[in-house]
């Protein structure tokens, strides 16, 4: 429980503002899935990703106590490139892969990147759609609608379930990325608060 207790006394000796900062960031995934941009793999992930920022937050304030100021600035840096380099594939892979069931009220599915043979087979159009996996727009929708909104019909259950870890790992970076971001932020300000000596 001392990391716990030294996370509880870095956010009395920073102030308001890092605990702001600190509750806003574990909260942050409950706002993001909120929002619908949350990869549709299970109900729990937002949940679990908040518990995870919480864990993480205690373990990287525990760590980094050591951190000279210049340290801080260094984490900082690394981690704001960081998050913003998963945020950016996060969000093209959601795009990419991501569509709304046209069979089930726009329930959104993740599909993926290589057709069933047979559908390669019996489809022409699928064969000129291989080269940018999964394909158009137009071409994803015909499709889960020919098949019922199952994407297990159309696509490999390898790369269906290749993309699903995609983007769980993108999604789970990036709010670990952004723990790091606020640990570096909230040690910043340790000399800012720190009394001189009389």
């Amino acid at each position: 429980m001392a990391s716990f207790a030294e996370f509880q006394e870095a956010l009395k000796r920073f102030g308001f503002v890092a605990g702001l900062v600190g509750a806003g960031s574990v909260l942050t995934p409950l706002v993001t899935a909120a929002a619908g941009f949350a990869p549709p793999v299970f109900e729990g992930l937002p949940y679990l990703t908040t518990l995870f920022m919480l864990v993480a937050l205690i373990v990287c304030f525990s760590l980094a106590q050591g951190l000279s100021k210049r340290g801080f600035k260094r984490l900082i840096l690394f981690a704001a490139v960081g998050f913003i380099a998963l945020t950016f594939g996060y969000l093209m892979t959601l795009d990419r892969f991501v569509h709304h069931n046209p069979t089930d009220g726009g329930k959104r599915v993740i599909v993926g990147c290589e057709l069933k043979p047979d559908i390669l087979n019996y489809v022409d159009e699928a064969k000129s759609q291989t080269s940018h996996c999964p394909g158009d727009s137009k071409f994803v929708k015909d499709m889960l609608y020919d098949a019922k909104g199952d994407p297990d019909n159309i696509w490999t259950s390898d790369s269906i379930r290749n993309v699903v870890l995609g983007l769980l790992g993108l999604w789970m970076g990036m709010f670990a990325a952004l723990t790091v971001l606020v640990t570096g932020f909230v040690g910043s300000l340790k000399d800012k608060r720190r009394k001189p000596v009389a």
